[in-house]
């Protein structure tokens, strides 16, 4: 005997030898020896069965990552219980909460998070997982590692040059494409000028447009000159800011400047002149550029006198002047440069008389041996002396002798200020129109604050609110406010050096990151470790604060999880997030904390909502959250007010309440529930508001005690047509009649099947129709009342009978749990249509009943049968029953129960599922059942069309006859008729499931099938008889009408009532297409008994029944006397189609006399044929009764009658 057991002690594996001695008082002698073999081994821990990487692929800051194997690695040798635990580790000491790992022992083990947004949290992650069981060996340890890379900063994919240009001129910069983020996160976009962040407002020369990246600088006069330089910031706020920098000088664009003013030009009256100027002599540009020029009189618009009427572009001007243009003109030429800045230059042209004077009358000034009425520019009229003098040295025009406020003009080289020439500009002002320095600027030579000679002094309230001198600091040419890096101050020298105010950056206090002086208490920013107070602008060490302490960063923080607030918001006294106050004592949405050290309190209250309203006014309302109640009569009528608003004064209606799987009871969370409006008085058109309002909402609140908010919400009601009580009476009887008429007329004919074995074949085509009209009403179009109302009795042709439901079991609650089956999400992917009419999506649980009846007949019926069959030998009836089975009687089912069949089947592959058994095996049945629904239609055409030849022999009736004994068979296509007819259904069936998003769509695609199968239908006529054929026709017609109607119904947005006309014109299409039916069934039927009836009496068929044998007739001999009825006319049409051709070729060449000789011939080799026939069949069955020659003879010359025509 060898034993193995597994102990609790470890150690090295030890075996031990026992023997066992067994003896009694009478065998001490004679001892039995048992030797035992025992082996105690060591007690491993588990381990993991199968090899896992051990380390978890890198990932950036702001990446996820999970990781994760199967727990079913996890293995012991000896089944003990195991304990799995995982730690994790940082190498850089930070919080690791925003990794999670999850064990679930029926699934897998996972490690997964969200980084942080800062890449402070870059570093090496370790995970050590443990594995031990209850006993004391050593455990398995393994460690897997993350390693999280910090976040590049954003990448400078291009760079952007400096920029240099003149007054005036605008360029626009595109900055797409000059910069990337590797990992695609969002960032900032941010614009210094000047170590300044951009203001619009302040900086006119610079638009930027953030959307497009677009940046125009815009140097459009001489105030935006200066050098600029510019910064682009991008900032992600995780990785270190990047920066493109460029610089951009404006270099201002003066004026022309005039060199040399023209003097007095004159010409003789009564004479032609011409006089040149070379305008390069009078006018430069300082930037060297060309320039435009005219000559005009002054303050004219380029217009001259009459005379002058010679104006070249060189700046030559002439003409002719005579005695009544003797006089002086004020002229000027106005030079204009790129920046359109206009220079005047001007002078006096005079026209003298050939004589020259001595001396003025009263109002003239004597000027060089002339009279003038006005002095000269550039001289001024002495009306002491009469004169014109010449104005001072300094001034081009003037109106005295003094310089300083007698001028209006000055030469180059002086300054025009308050009617003055000047040699130097005043403080504070630069350039000949005396234009305002920038105001950092005392001396300036430009407007902006880079063109400065000396700078203001600047004083106002620093941050402790005392008066300080804040600028300015010239450098170079710029004022600036003097800036010093952290831990200095400037400070101001008390004298000038060179004229200008200077000073030089000093050293902080030693606790001071920022300051405005060299003591304790003049911080304005502190250095790490310490934390500023405002109040008394010192630095205080961190930890001399209670509830404060220095981090990892050299920062105040105020410490998160002891349970004291000083500055965060709150402070639960954890670090766990999701309860209120997180991991980084930050308060999260929805709670609120109101004392330190406490529980957080939720303070979101509960809203509610409507999600849907059904075609059937279902109102679907859901609550934010779960929520509880006061009592059991909170949501209820008694504390619920439901009202309907409209064109109408009152509504009557009544509602109810319906759950959503759960009770609603106290004590129990609920989170959606919905009320149905029903027995609804009046017509509802959509329009309509519906207000749903609790009375006491403080009765409904959610687990943290808050009370519902908004209790009252509004939405419209579906279309509801209303019906009378006599509309819905005769909607409902006449529907209740159809579903009368079909059973009766399904047992008349069961009844003659089984008593008389009559043909079935027209029931069947009404089985069709009644099937087809019902499944079409789940196109996904609101049918009206009426219509709904009578469709809900025509699932009768489909076998559903309610009166059987509580008799028939569900084969599915034998093999599943349904709740397993359903989930809350199936009734969104549901369509409504099927929801409506409680259309289950699951086929094992919509087709159970119907799978019940088919286990009991092949598990029950069909043993029995045989066991009878066997002990009744040579009984037809349990013959036929059996020979049912195999497979005329399947085939009957799944051809009569097709389209039901395949369009659950479609509606299941919407919910394949394969979570549970339960799922599992509704998914089975569905696959199952898919397949031979597939293939049933091809399988029967490889049937039909392997056994064509055998088609009248009683081995293909007997096994497959309901496939071919309605049709006809002179081709293929004729055979065809049961499979085309299934594809038909098939195609209709994947239209109604998979096209419900467009309901035209869905009629467009039945009406093309249904032309398709009329087309058949007509061309090539499969069935025997001509009565089916027409009324298959017709059904095919009247259901291409309903579906037009439909379309008509979806489309033209009708009223009420012109639906509900619809509806009965539907009706009445319905009705007529099942009355014809019904009439040709019963009809038919009765012709068929009769005929059965007078075979059994004739004498000439009499025989004597065996004991063994039924009372129904030989169908193989029927079957028999139909083929050969069949060859009959096959013969009476070749032989016919001869005749009538040999008749047409010797009409007119042959006597009469011949051609009658020749028809009898004709006649007799028919006669002949037929002969033959009927003796092969009397050989075969000699209970035969052949056709007569008469009958023969009378078909014959029908057909000579009609060849005559």
């Amino acid at each position: 005997m060898h034993l193995q057991l597994c102990l609790g002690s470890h150690g090295i594996q030890t075996q031990y030898h026992i023997r066992v001695n067994i003896w009694d008082e009478w065998n001490v002698a004679t001892k039995r020896s048992y030797f035992i073999s025992l082996t105690i081994k060591d007690n491993l821990a588990p381990y993991l069965l199968h090899a896992v990487p051990s380390v978890i692929p890198t990932i950036y800051i702001t990446r996820s990552f999970q990781f994760s194997f199967p727990y079913s690695y996890v293995t012991d040798r000896e089944s003990d219980t195991i304990s799995f635990t995982c730690t994790t580790s940082s190498s850089i000491g930070f919080s690791t909460n925003w990794i999670t790992t999850t064990i679930d022992p029926q699934g897998d083990l996972m490690i997964s998070g969200q980084s942080p947004r800062e890449n402070k949290y870059a570093g090496t992650y370790t995970f050590s997982c443990q594995l031990k069981d209850d006993f004391d060996g050593t455990p398995n340890i393994y460690t897997f590692t993350l390693e999280v890379k910090p976040k590049p900063q954003i990448k400078i994919d291009r760079v952007q040059d400096d920029i240099k240009f003149l007054v005036p001129k605008n360029i626009t910069l595109d900055f797409n494409g000059f910069f990337s983020d590797q990992l695609g996160e969002p960032f900032t976009i941010k614009i210094l000028i000047n170590g300044t962040l951009y203001n619009p407002a302040n900086i006119p020369w610079l638009q930027w447009d953030s959307a497009n990246l677009l940046m125009d600088i815009m140097g459009s006069n001489n105030s935006h000159g200066g050098n600029h330089s510019i910064q682009i910031q991008f900032d992600d706020s995780i990785s270190v800011p990047s920066f493109l920098n460029f610089k951009v000088e404006i270099i201002q664009n003066w004026p022309l400047r005039i060199i040399n003013p023209l003097k007095v030009i004159s010409a003789q009256a009564n004479s032609p002149f011409q006089k040149s100027i070379n305008i390069s002599n009078v006018l430069y540009d300082p930037e060297g550029i060309d320039f435009n020029y005219y000559i005009q009189e002054e303050d004219s618009k380029k217009q001259l006198p009459y005379f002058i009427y010679k104006n070249f572009p060189n700046g030559t001007f002439g003409g002719y002047a005579n005695d009544v243009n003797i006089g002086s003109y004020n002229l000027e030429y106005v030079g204009i440069d790129n920046a359109d800045q206009k220079t005047f230059v001007k002078f006096t042209f005079i026209v003298r008389h050939y004589n020259a004077c001595e001396e003025c009358k009263q109002g003239f000034y004597f000027y060089f041996n002339e009279c003038l009425d006005s002095c000269f520019p550039g001289t001024y009229a002495d009306d002491v002396a009469k004169i014109c003098r010449k104005c001072p040295q300094e001034c081009v025009y003037c109106s005295g002798p003094d310089r300083k406020s007698q001028c209006s003009r000055c030469h180059f080289g002086y300054f025009f200020y308050n009617n003055g020439c000047w040699k130097t500009c005043p403080d504070g002002l630069y350039g000949d129109k005396y234009e305002e320095c920038h105001r950092f600027c005392t001396t300036c030579y430009g407007p902006s604050y880079s063109n400065c000679f000396s700078c203001q002094k600047e004083y106002s309230k620093n941050e402790k609110n005392q008066v300080a001198m804040m600028g300015y600091l010239l450098v170079g040419t710029e004022c600036k406010v003097p800036k010093c890096k952290d831990k200095q101050y400037f400070e101001w020298f008390p004298y000038l050096i060179k004229g200008h105010h200077s000073g030089q950056c000093q050293d902080c206090h030693l606790t001071c990151k920022k300051c405005l002086g060299p003591n304790a208490n003049d911080c304005l920013q502190c250095i790490l470790g310490y934390e500023f107070d405002d109040q008394l602008f010192i630095c205080i060490k961190c930890e001399d604060f209670y509830g404060i302490a220095t981090n990892l960063e050299g920062e105040c923080e105020d410490i998160c999880g002891d349970g004291i607030v000083v500055e965060k918001q709150c402070d639960d006294g954890n670090l766990i997030s999701g309860d209120g106050c997180n991991d980084q004592c930050e308060l999260e949405f929805g709670y609120e904390c109101l004392f330190p050290n406490q529980t957080c309190r939720e303070n979101i209250r509960p809203e509610i909502q409507i999600i849907s309203v059904s075609s059937v006014n279902q109102i679907f309302i859901e609550f934010t959250e779960e929520i509880y109640i006061e009592n059991s009569t909170t949501i209820s009528p008694f504390n619920m007010e439901v009202l309907i608003t409209g064109s109408l004064l009152q509504y009557n209606f009544q509602w109810r309440i319906v759950s959503d799987q759960n009770k609603i009871i106290p004590n129990k969370p609920i989170k959606r529930f919905s009320i149905i409006l029903f027995d609804i008085k009046q017509t509802l058109f959509g329009t309509e508001t519906i207000s749903i309002r609790f009375i006491n909402e403080t009765q409904i609140f959610d687990p943290a005690g808050n009370t519902l908010q908004n209790s009252q919400i509004i939405t419209n009601p579906q279309l509801f047509i209303y019906l009378t009580p006599m509309e819905k009476k005769v909607s409902d009887e006449g529907g209740a009649s159809v579903k009368v008429s079909f059973l009766s007329v399904c047992s008349f004919n069961i009844a003659f099947k089984i008593l008389m074995n009559s043909s079935m074949q027209f029931l069947w085509g009404l089985v069709h129709a009644l099937q087809v009209f019902n499944f079409l009403l789940y196109i996904n179009i609101d049918f009206p009342e009426n219509v709904s109302v009578f469709s809900d009795y025509l699932s009768v042709a489909s076998g559903d009978i309610e009166e059987f439901d509580t008799i028939i079991p569900n084969f599915s609650n034998l093999l599943i749990d349904e709740n397993q089956l359903n989930e809350p999400y199936d009734q969104y992917i549901l369509d409504e249509k099927f929801k409506n009419n409680d259309i289950s999506p699951y086929f094992v649980i919509a087709f159970g009943q119907k799978l019940t009846l088919w286990c009991i007949g092949i598990l029950l019926i069909l043993p029995i049968t045989l066991i009878l069959n066997k002990i009744c030998k040579k009984v037809q009836f349990w013959e036929e029953i059996i020979s049912g089975f195999f497979f005329n009687a399947p085939l009957r089912t799944f051809v009569e129960m097709y389209i039901e069949l395949i369009l659950q089947v479609l509606i299941n592959t919407k919910f394949i599922k394969f979570r549970n058994f339960s799922q599992v095996i509704s998914t089975l049945f569905a696959f199952i059942f898919g397949a031979i629904s597939l293939l049933l239609p091809f399988l029967a055409m490889t049937v039909i069309y392997q056994n064509r030849k055998k088609i009248k022999q009683n081995s293909w009736n007997s096994r497959f006859g309901m496939l071919t004994e309605e049709v006809r068979s002179n081709n293929i296509i004729q055979l065809y008729y049961y499979p085309i007819m299934m594809y038909q259904r098939l195609l209709i069936s994947g239209v109604i499931v998979y096209f419900s998003s467009d309901p035209v769509l869905q009629c467009s695609l039945i009406i093309f099938i249904n032309m398709i199968m009329i087309a058949y239908l007509i061309i090539f006529r499969p069935f025997k008889r001509e009565s089916q054929q027409a009324t298959s026709v017709i059904d095919e017609f009247i259901i291409m009408i309903c579906v037009l109607i439909f379309i008509y119904i979806y489309q033209a947005h009708t009223g009420p009532e012109e639906a509900k006309g619809a509806g009965w014109f539907i009706i009445l299409l319905i009705m007529l297409s099942v009355i014809k039916n019904l009439c040709i069934v019963i009809f038919y039927g009765i012709i068929v008994a009769r005929n059965k009836y007078l075979n059994i009496f004739r004498k000439d068929d009499e025989q004597q029944d065996s004991p063994i044998s039924s009372v129904a007739t030989n169908e193989s001999a029927e079957q028999l006397q139909l083929d050969s009825n069949e060859i009959y006319e096959e013969i009476l049409r070749d032989q016919s189609s001869a005749y009538s051709f040999t008749l047409s070729k010797y009409n007119s060449t042959k006597p009469e006399s011949i051609k009658t000789r020749e028809q009898k011939k004709s006649k007799n080799s028919i006669f002949l044929n037929l002969e033959e026939i009927n003796k092969m069949v009397q050989k075969q069955n000699p209970k035969r009764q052949v056709i007569s020659n008469q009958n023969k003879l009378t078909s014959l010359d029908k057909q000579e009658k009609q060849n005559d025509i």
